[in-house]
């Protein structure tokens, strides 16, 4: 008795081809010889004929000799009409033909065969097999249970059941079918501890949202060394899943590893960025050269990425995290389509996962027929839009229905979905698995070195926001910050990396009021710049992001200059040895500029390009003038604050340098609680030239 279904590529054809023939004969000799014999000769040599007979066939239908097998298998029903093997090998023979009436006389040969002998499990799996071609999913299921149930180490009837569990669950979206899914797959990788099974699971559990979860199952497979095929796709839900969880470095990896197992063509639709852009900006794009259309491309990319500060783009991996998902979740296998080129794949590659799902059962019995439908509610720019995707031919195929409302954005998904696409092009917001840290920061410019601009990054991190450990009287807490430059077509101008640990009293750890207070410099040249930062948390990876566009300022220009003005609670002198620049002091900075009028208030601010006169010095004036501002009373008024009261200070100056800097200290402790204004003008008494920079501050009792 066959222990399994006929699978005809665990043959080799040319010696199973010589044993069929052998075979044959054998039973062509066998029927001439028991003819001849008494009936009572006959009936004790049958079951050896059936036995024979049934080799013979088995070797025959390997080698897609169905004609010749068939012949055989009737050669024995006619010994034993119900001999069960061979009503089972007939079922295997017309199945294999594969037609409308072939697929129902298998079914009629198999179920004899279960008649028969219904213990066997191997009959009723092969009738699941039969019913599955003839599209009768419930009684496929049954057999395959039975099978399971006869034998539980079946591990194909197991992998049967998880995948009609799967295909159904994925039609309804239903987690209690998924969750029977997962049980099978785990029961088949207990059998014969097979990477699929563990790759099934793992998709189940995606589907769950249970990513911790998928990765081990990946994980576990990985281990077993699969096939590149099965290897690819594994890290290509490993890429998923930790991108779901918010580890962007693990994603980037493992798509990358994916991806050096693509072909070339498997790769060209992975990076392709037609669901990322506009179909007209598609368009342009494939106008281009290949090197032109790889370069724009590039700078598309470049735009998106939310965190520029990282050698991922999030964005990127998100695109391919959205394929993936559309290849699990609406892939039609039977049919050879991907998920992600169905219209349910394509929209949510190019809008994510919808704010709502609705699943509307069709109505298959009506004239005409009404397939089921999954209606998509999307919230873009604070409209609603609904896409309808409709099961017209009821094979699992969700399109875009039929409409005679053409130009529709109510009635018409195909119009709507297109014009999406044209005017929205993508959805996507960047949000992370960690909390985020919140931080402050301002950006301050100076005359930087060879025509450069220089910026100074003065930040303030809460020691709430930190992960203190004390240690005696002091408490010690490590952070990080990364910054990036970039010019606007994204190219990296600069980027630092900043690792530090800060100390402070231990009494202070809880205080909200309190925070780290530092800076650090970049360099560009003059331009519009994006800055983007990344203030990190180690200890519970806490991250706080930020991206600024910046006009850069130029300071080689033939007029005195004046920097962006500082202000401090506190100055550190880092080198008491040297003059006084922003290289040797520390600047302890509130930036929301609130200080207390009790407490004195720091300035800095450096000038530049002043003429040198005759006597090889340089002759210029300071004017530092506080202003007190007052917002109007009039009720309906646009024009902010004016000034209300001006003290204004003049400093006459002269030095051999033409570049200068300032460190003042204010004295507000006569001043009355308000919003003011700190200017300071430099006025080069020599070409007549001035700069002007202000600051406004809060002065609190």
């Amino acid at each position: 008795m066959s222990p399994n279904p006929i699978n005809k590529s665990n043959f080799k054809r040319e010696g199973h081809a010589a044993t069929a023939g052998f075979y044959f004969l054998v039973a062509a000799f066998l029927v001439l010889f028991i003819s001849s014999r008494s009936d009572c000769e006959q009936a004790s040599h049958n079951n050896k004929v059936l036995e024979i007979n049934c080799a013979a066939a088995e070797s025959l239908i390997a080698i897609d000799s169905l004609d010749k097998a068939e012949k055989i298998i009737k050669q024995n029903l006619k010994i034993d009409r119900k001999h069960a093997q061979s009503h089972f090998l007939m079922g295997e023979l017309y199945r294999l033909r594969n037609s409308i009436i072939s697929r129902r006389q298998s079914a009629e040969y198999l179920r004899q065969a279960v008649t028969s002998e219904p213990e066997n499990d191997v009959y009723h799996y092969s009738l699941g097999l039969t019913y599955q071609k003839q599209g009768f999913t419930g009684n496929a299921l049954s057999e395959f249970k039975k099978a399971a149930r006869l034998n539980p180490k079946n591990s194909e009837a197991l992998r049967k059941i998880a995948a009609i569990y799967e295909s159904i669950g994925l039609r309804y979206d239903d987690k209690e079918l998924y969750m029977n899914a997962l049980e099978y797959a785990a029961k088949a990788a207990a059998v014969e501890r097979n990477p699929a099974d563990y790759y099934n699971q793992a998709k189940m559990l995606i589907k769950m949202d249970l990513f911790d979860q998928a990765l081990f199952k990946v994980d576990t497979a990985l281990t077993f060394e699969p096939d590149s095929t099965l290897t690819k796709n594994l890290y290509l839900i490993r890429g998923l899943c930790n991108n779901r969880i918010g580890d962007f470095e693990g994603a980037n990896a493992d798509f990358n590893k994916a991806k050096s197992l693509m072909n070339i063509n498997e790769l060209a639709g992975f990076e392709d960025i037609h669901l990322v852009i506009t179909p007209q900006d598609y368009q342009r794009l494939l106008s281009l050269t290949s090197y032109q259309r790889k370069t724009e491309t590039a700078k598309i990319w470049n735009s998106l990425d939310p965190d520029l500060t990282t050698t991922f783009n999030e964005r990127r991996i998100e695109h391919y995290a959205r394929q993936v998902y559309a290849n699990i979740s609406f892939s039609i296998s039977e049919k050879g389509i991907e998920g992600k080129n169905t219209r349910r794949g394509e929209t949510l590659i190019r809008f994510g996962f919808p704010e709502k799902k609705i699943y509307i059962y069709g109505e298959p019995m009506s004239h005409p027929p009404i397939g089921s439908s999954w209606i998509w509610k999307y919230f873009i720019d604070g409209q609603e839009y609904s896409l309808r995707f409709e099961d017209i031919y009821h094979n699992g195929n969700f399109d875009y229905p039929f409409t005679n409302e053409a130009g529709s954005l109510s009635n018409n998904t195909a119009y709507l979905a297109d014009y999406l696409a044209r005017t929205v092009a993508q959805k996507y917001e960047f949000a992370t698995a960690e909390p985020t840290l919140n931080y402050a920061y301002d950006v301050k410019q100076y005359k930087g070195n060879h025509g450069n601009t220089e910026l100074e990054i003065y930040y303030n991190i809460p020691y709430v926001e930190l992960s203190f450990i004390t240690q005696d009287d002091a408490a010690y807490a490590d952070f990080e910050i990364k910054a990036t430059l970039h010019s606007s077509d994204l190219t990296l101008l600069d980027s630092t990396t900043i690792k530090r640990r800060a100390k402070i009293p231990a009494t202070l750890i809880g205080n909200r009021r309190l925070a780290i207070s530092d800076n650090f410099p970049m360099e560009a040249r003059a331009d519009s710049v994006y800055l983007s930062l990344a203030a990190k948390n180690p200890v519970n990876n806490h991250v706080g992001r930020s991206r600024q566009a910046i006009a850069l300022r130029s300071f080689y220009l033939d007029q005195v200059e004046i920097s962006d003005i500082v202000l401090a609670r506190e100055v550190s002198y880092l080198d008491s040895l040297k003059s006084v620049n922003r290289n040797t002091i520390k600047l302890s900075t509130n930036l929301d500029n609130r200080y207390f009028i009790s407490e004195p208030l720091i300035i800095y601010f450096e000038y530049y390009n002043l003429n040198l006169g005759p006597d090889s010095r340089t002759h210029y004036r300071i004017v530092q003038t506080v202003t007190k501002l007052k917002k109007p009373k009039i009720i309906g008024t646009i024009t902010g604050y004016k000034a209300a009261e001006q003290v204004v200070t003049v400093f006459e100056e002269s030095n051999i340098k033409t570049h200068e800097n300032r460190l003042m200290t204010f004295d507000f402790s006569k001043f009355s609680a308000g919003r003011y204004r700190i200017t300071i003008e430099i006025e080069d008494t020599i070409s007549g030239k001035s700069s002007v920079a202000f600051q406004d501050i809060i002065l609190y009792e």
